[in-house]
């Protein structure tokens, strides 16, 4: 819930700030370089007290004729937008910052959204990974990011952020969740798309890849298994097929529950029946009645190590 909405934020903002700025040629720089730029702003147009909570960048995309771009190797962006919260106004904002002869910052107005819990506390800058250009080097040691960019070179991260949120269930056990933590997100077709995270204190890296036409999901505690999730079409259109890949042998325990999402958390669908009933046969049911928008699938349940799949409806 809370990546989703930061990542709606802070797309946002980056969208306004385009759509305001010429057609010079930006210059890229690492996420720490816009702060000081970005809080004067968020301090004379919000309040005295705003801190900073969050901040990100999309990683591939041409604007009105701006190329914003992420480089996975330097760490740099064309631009970031961070996100600040005041206390006293109990108010955000998100500023975002371009570089072209200076730093040039942008308020884009308050966020139409609920602030989430986790997003009203000062990030912490300590941590040795919380800059860009230390995060890509730290994401180069994951073996499993490795294998990806070998695949697939010219895969480009669509959106990366870094907050601390503190409910990245999708993450295992051992990873620190106090702490900022970056999210990079790859997303394309079939096996293009895959999840990094990386502490920016503690420098864990965990990368979880959704690979096969399925969109398959893998991992359980259910020892042995490859428990997945798949999802067809998607986009969908009139209908959308679910369904659980269990190993041989086994079954999902019985409290496993499983619903459809909207992009403030809200379930619009609740599939729980749907699952208990399929055997694991997929099955379908209709979106028509669905507006066209970003959803998202989400099984979980004691015993089943929880999979998110987003979903878009497209009519």
């Amino acid at each position: 819930m809370r990546p989703f909405l930061l990542r709606i934020a802070l797309s946002a903002g980056v969208l306004f700030l385009l759509a305001g700025a010429n057609r010079a040629t930006a210059q890229a720089y690492p996420f720490k370089e816009g702060i000081p730029a970005a809080t004067q702003k968020a301090q004379d147009t919000l309040a005295k007290d705003a801190i900073l909570v969050g901040g990100g960048t999309v990683g591939n995309l041409n604007f009105s004729g701006i190329d914003l771009t992420f480089d996975l190797k330097t760490g740099n962006a064309t631009a970031w937008v961070y996100l600040f919260y005041s206390p006293s106004l109990q108010k955000s904002l998100p500023i975002a910052v371009i570089k072209l002869l200076f730093y040039q910052a942008i308020g884009i107005g308050e966020i139409p959204l609920p602030i989430p819990d986790g997003l009203t506390d000062t990030l912490n800058m300590d941590g040795p990974y919380i800059n860009s250009k230390e995060m890509v080097k730290r994401l180069e040691t994951d073996t499993a990011y490795q294998r990806f960019r070998q695949e697939l070179p010219g895969a480009k991260p669509n959106f990366l952020s870094v907050a601390e949120l503190g409910d990245f269930s999708e993450l295992p056990g051992d990873f620190p969740l106090n702490q900022p933590i970056w999210s990079i997100f790859f997303t394309g077709e079939q096996d293009s798309t895959m999840t990094c995270f990386v502490g920016a204190k503690s420098g864990n890296a965990f990368c979880r890849r959704i690979s096969g036409p399925t969109t398959a999901v893998p991992g359980s505690n259910i020892a042995g298994s490859d428990l997945g999730l798949a999802v067809l079409p998607n986009p969908a259109n009139a209908s959308l097929t679910v369904g659980v890949r269990l190993p041989e042998g086994k079954s999902l325990p019985a409290d496993a529950r499983m619903g459809l999402f909207n992009l403030r958390g809200e379930q619009v669908l609740d599939l729980t029946a749907t699952l208990s009933q399929s055997n694991g046969v997929p099955v379908s049911f209709p979106t028509t009645a669905l507006p066209s928008g970003n959803y998202y699938i989400r099984l979980h349940g004691q015993g089943v190590q929880p999979m998110t799949v987003p979903v878009a409806v497209e009519h």
